[in-house]
């Protein structure tokens, strides 16, 4: 079980709660035995926009920058695990952590006090029989009297984020029998200073909204990703044992306890 998981397992149960899985070919979601893929596994089939296309071309090499894009989402899922600790009323210990770590918890922290979101789902699994993907969404809140689907990122924003939270919003929407009336990206990045930034000060966060695609767009990008991938399936990660030896214990045909080496 996950942080994130542990943090929330008190919370009220959803009428699906699926397993999530990191597979060799992306993320996919389980419930009942059925598998469907992640929002963000389909969408790499299409372009993340010219941004992306510009960083990856000034990589040294699409090795290391697949390297660096992996240690970017690892610092992304712990800020994603501190963020429900805050919002639950935890403390979240900083002594272990990197400046910049504490920075985008700062902007955080920052956000809340201006925006003033009220939680209503905290990382909700969103999963529905009549839709053939899944996916989980940062934050679901009322601001000013308006129903928002939030997303942190600790990176650029993307084209292909309006994507992304356009499909959360038709889920959660289908799932949650409510109407997201706005959405929007909660960029939280290192800022420039030592200061810790305050309710006055100017938002250090970028809180950008982003306008929903139409649902059948989405879906045109899935079947894509089907075509592509010739009706894919998931493809697990093999589980070794935690340990291997050379000799392991053999009873002979005496009972008695003796060991026996094994011929590798």
């Amino acid at each position: 079980m996950s942080e994130i998981e542990e943090v929330l397992e008190d919370e009220e149960p959803q009428i699906c709660v699926p397993k999530l899985h990191d597979c060799k070919n992306g993320r996919w979601y389980e419930f009942e035995e059925k598998w469907k893929p992640s929002v963000t596994t389909f969408l790499n089939v299409i372009s993340k926009g010219i941004g992306f296309n510009i960083w990856l071309g000034n990589s040294v090499s699409y090795e290391l920058a697949m390297e660096y894009a992996d240690e970017r989402a690892d610092l992304g899922s712990r800020i994603h695990t501190d963020i429900v600790h805050l919002v639950s009323g935890l403390p979240v210990e900083l002594i272990k952590r990197e400046e910049e770590e504490i920075k985008r918890l700062y902007e955080f922290i920052q956000f809340w006090h201006q925006k003033k979101p009220v939680p209503l789902h905290i990382e909700i699994p969103l999963w529905h029989p009549d839709i053939p993907f899944a996916g989980t969404a940062d934050m679901i809140a009322e601001i000013d009297g308006e129903i928002w689907l939030l997303d942190w990122k600790t990176g650029k924003i993307y084209d292909s984020h309006t994507y992304q939270l356009s499909a959360y919003k038709y889920l959660a929407e289908k799932v949650l029998q409510i109407t997201i009336d706005k959405m929007a990206v909660v960029r939280l990045s290192e800022y420039r200073g030592d200061e810790i930034p305050t309710i006055e000060d100017k938002a250090k966060y970028q809180f950008k909204e982003l306008e929903p695609i139409d649902y059948r767009i989405i879906e045109n990008i899935y079947e894509l990703w089907v075509m592509k991938n010739s009706s894919p399936k998931p493809k697990l990660i093999k589980k070794y044992p935690s340990t291997v030896i050379l000799v392991e214990p053999v009873e002979d045909e005496d009972d008695n306890d003796k060991q026996e080496t094994i011929n590798i």
